[in-house]
């Protein structure tokens, strides 16, 4: 038995006529008469009842059809999926990222994907702000934080650690810090997100701490936040990529360092639809292949 076998019975079924499916195939009757007996043959069973005028599909046949059809349709799918990746990327990529978030880490995956792929483009979309992906015809996001959206697909990438920190000179000049509530009398410095309420969660062992922070500046800007932060204006909650060299430098230090901020994901998400666009998937191994590689 093999693939070629079952389509010739699965057309049988399907016309419920040699004839009909023997001219569907292209074949001659003879041929797809004899496939059909050997089928039965080889496997014991009879999926037919026949008489001179007509055929009619037996009880086993009709069990034998469900899963025959099936593997037909996978077989093909599989095949369909080969050729895909056999094809080159070409056409428009739609991407959208936090400015911050491309600057850092997708400038080099763009610049090789394009290299690699000459008859590609790419647009990109910065924006602070989710971006409705079915709205603007969008199909890749790279976001960072907690999912909201369930209804899209998505691939985690990595995590993203974060730090509670200030400058020497602001915590000079300033009540000390013994604990998350301590921070309530501090200035502070929050990103503003989707929600209106930004909310600190600490951790250490088993206790945990969430507090609502007072702020000196809200904004939904990483590096001008950063820079207000080194500015002695406060305190902030920063991605450890962005702050890790004005740790090692000094211009920075962590506060409450006991003291664990939840940590957050990133993710590739993208509309089911787009699932088999082969620009999305060549971009997405490339970016997943770049995110093994990096520490943030």
């Amino acid at each position: 038995m093999d693939l070629n076998s079952l389509i010739v019975f699965n057309r049988v079924v399907e016309s419920n006529s040699i004839t009909k499916a023997s001219e569907s195939l292209n074949r001659t009757k003879q041929s797809v008469s004899h496939t059909i007996s050997s089928l039965e043959k080889d496997l014991h069973v009879r999926f037919f009842e026949r008489t001179t005028r007509k055929i009619r599909l037996t009880e086993i046949g009709k069990l034998f059809y469900e899963k025959s059809r099936k593997i037909e349709d996978d077989a093909k799918s599989a095949f369909e999926l080969l050729e895909e990746t056999k094809k080159e990327p070409c056409g428009t990529l739609r991407i959208t990222s936090t400015h911050l978030f491309a600057e850092i880490f997708l400038e080099k995956v763009i610049i090789n994907y394009l290299k690699k792929y000459p008859k590609s483009k790419i647009e990109m979309i910065l924006d602070e702000k989710q971006v409705d992906l079915l709205k603007e015809n969008i199909d890749l996001a790279i976001r960072m934080g907690n999912l909201e959206d369930s209804s899209m697909r998505f691939r985690k990438l990595g995590s993203i650690n974060f730090i509670c920190c200030a400058t020497p000179e602001y915590l000079k000049n300033t009540p000390e810090i013994n604990h998350p509530s301590s921070i309530l009398s501090h200035e502070c410095l929050v990103l503003k997100g989707q929600s209106n309420t930004t909310k600190w969660k600490f951790t250490k062992n088993d206790e945990e701490e969430i507090i609502t922070p007072k702020f000196k500046l809200r904004i939904n800007n990483q590096k001008i936040l950063l820079n207000s932060t080194l500015n002695n204006l406060g305190i902030s909650i920063m991605p450890y990529f962005l702050c890790n060299e004005y740790l090692d430098k000094g211009k920075l230090v962590r506060v409450l360092p006991e003291w664990k901020i939840s940590d957050g994901e990133v993710n590739a998400l993208f509309l089911d639809k787009k699932k088999s666009n082969i620009n999305l998937r060549t971009f997405l191994e490339m970016i997943i292949l770049e995110f093994k590689n990096i520490k943030i």
